[in-house]
């Protein structure tokens, strides 16, 4: 900490010194000292600094992309679901395929396949 207070107290000493000597250098000395002040201020310590920008940015594209891939998932849906409306043979098929649904007045037997054994193929 003593190291700092020291240091600051040379940059007065020598801002004094250079302001008695050449006071437009001294001028435009600490306007630079405050432009780059501010800068850091910005772009490194406050609330909207570089990094958040450039990590918002980011995010922003990410969320733009997945949103573009949403659009284009819902229109194809939307002209499956155009299709099915229009087409009642593709409609039952998909019933009773994925949803396994049945007329009221028939039986549906599932037939599964059986694990072919060696001792099977052996026959």
């Amino acid at each position: 900490m003593a190291s700092i207070k020291e240091l600051i107290g040379r940059l007065k000493g020598h801002i004094k010194r250079l302001s008695a000597e050449h006071p437009k250098r001294a001028q435009a000395f600490l306007c630079g000292l405050i432009v780059l002040g501010m800068g850091l201020y910005t772009f490194v310590i406050s609330d909207s600094n570089l990094g958040k920008q450039l990590r918002y940015s980011h995010r922003i594209q990410t969320l733009t992309d997945e949103c573009k891939r949403l659009e284009e998932a819902y229109r194809s849906d939307s002209l499956k679901i155009d299709s099915y409306k229009q087409d009642k043979a593709s409609l039952e098929r998909i019933a009773r395929e994925e949803y396994r649904m049945q007329r009221p007045d028939e039986v549906v037997f599932i037939i599964k396949d059986r694990p072919v054994s060696e001792d099977d193929e052996d026959k």
